[in-house]
């Protein structure tokens, strides 16, 4: 690779074919390598984070992001210090440092699809105007429609060969619990939820889906969202519990790529952060802050008993 120089981005999340061409022997340029650890979503489908792989002649922390707000920066930076023991905090842009932009809808950022398809339904009974980013193809209504004829052993009108395979619909709900495979968890919850409504709701979704610019609504998965950014995203509910019976879960509970995946559907916004209300993020933030004011009135006693 007769190069002066390679930069290689998203290097926490790449491929080990790419990484083996770029840092090994085919290369002897200088190689400099830009990513965020805390942003490595994409494990399960092979990707490794290239930055734990080579030992850096200098290293270059880039801590302050120019397009998100101050609190935006403290709710995702927490989300690190007490998961993943990171000690920089991310900071964001203070006040005022930017004007307010948006038509006062939100973009709608879940853990699946299967939460994107409950709150298509929700917000086209409510006669809002939706739409997918990246397209209606992304959000796999299809697969919604084909778990739901499983459900009714429907078999032959599965088209979703994976599907297909288990045969019957508490397989594939086993399997999905097994493995702990969020989206399948998701699937089977929506089409035991709503039954064989589903058909027709996924046709309501289609006819009132618009162009991402025309819409009130806006609804992605994090992984699809990952590089984006709107001035308002609201937290869907299906992420990972990270407070269970009143406790903090363990770092351990939990693959890395889970945290990190909140991480990233919370740096989506830019300038207003909403928590669905019954979203895990809610009681986490709540237990957090209630932490804090102890450890702040316990210092004051403390100081009060000094003088």
């Amino acid at each position: 690779l007769d190069f002066d120089c390679i930069l290689l981005d998203e290097a926490q999340d790449i491929s080990p074919v790419i990484a083996a061409i770029v840092l090994g022997n085919a290369a002897t340029c200088p190689r400099i390598l830009v990513g965020d650890p805390h942003q490595q979503i994409y494990s399960f489908r092979g990707a490794k984070n290239s930055m734990e792989q080579v030992k850096a002649t200098r290293t270059f922390y880039l801590t302050r992001s120019f397009r998100l707000k101050k609190k935006v920066a403290v709710a995702a930076s927490l989300v690190l210090r007490t998961f993943k023991g990171e000690k920089r905090r991310l900071v964001g842009l203070p006040p005022g440092d930017r004007k307010p932009s948006g038509a006062g809808g939100y973009t709608y950022v879940a853990r699946t699809n299967a939460m994107l398809f409950e709150h298509a339904v929700t917000m086209v009974a409510k006669g809002k105007k939706i739409a997918f980013v990246g397209g209606m193809k992304g959000c796999r209504l299809n697969r919604i429609q084909d778990a739901c004829h499983l459900k009714h052993r429907e078999i032959d009108r599965v088209q979703n060969r994976f599907l297909k395979s288990f045969g019957t619909f508490q397989s594939l709900k086993e399997y999905a619990r097994d493995v702990t495979d969020y989206e399948l968890l998701g699937l089977c919850r929506v089409v035991e939820k709503y039954g064989r409504r589903i058909p027709s709701l996924v046709q309501r979704i289609i006819g009132r889906a618009v162009d991402e610019d025309d819409a009130d609504i806006l609804l992605v998965t994090a992984h699809r969202a990952k590089g984006l950014e709107w001035p308002s995203v609201k937290i869907a509910p299906d992420f990972p519990d990270f407070v269970k019976d009143g406790r903090l879960i363990s770092p351990g509970d939990l693959p890395a790529d889970e945290f990190n995946l909140v991480y990233v559907a919370i740096t989506r916004a830019m300038e207003t952060l909403l928590i669905d209300s019954q979203s895990s993020l809610r009681p986490f933030f709540r237990y957090m802050n209630e932490k804090a004011r102890r450890a702040a009135a316990g210092g004051r006693a403390r100081g009060t008993a000094g003088r």
